[in-house]
């Protein structure tokens, strides 16, 4: 009943093996590199999605799943962050 909901595929991830990462000497995304000064998150298309909303945001649909060191707790949450400066988020 449940098949395509997004828990039943985080549960998946536990027993499905990673897949390897293939390394490549080159490739688009080595074509632009910024850096540290020419970086600006505020250039980075972010939807403004409520009035009141302090500024535009990244990651509006990220989540976060995160273990405690000792494996006793999981915690699953969905953030977003607002890009307010050229090189920070909050």
């Amino acid at each position: 009943m449940f098949q395509n909901c997004p828990t039943s595929s985080l549960r998946s991830g536990k027993t499905t093996p990673p897949i390897p990462p293939t390394v490549v000497e080159t490739g688009p995304y080595k074509e632009h590199i910024l850096t540290p000064d020419q970086f600006d998150l505020t250039k980075l298309p972010a939807p403004l999605l409520h009035q009141s909303d302090g500024g535009k945001y990244i990651q509006t649909y990220g989540m976060h799943i995160v273990q405690s060191p000792d494996g006793k707790w999981t915690k699953a949450r969905t953030l977003r962050f607002e890009a307010p400066w050229k090189g920070s988020i909050s």
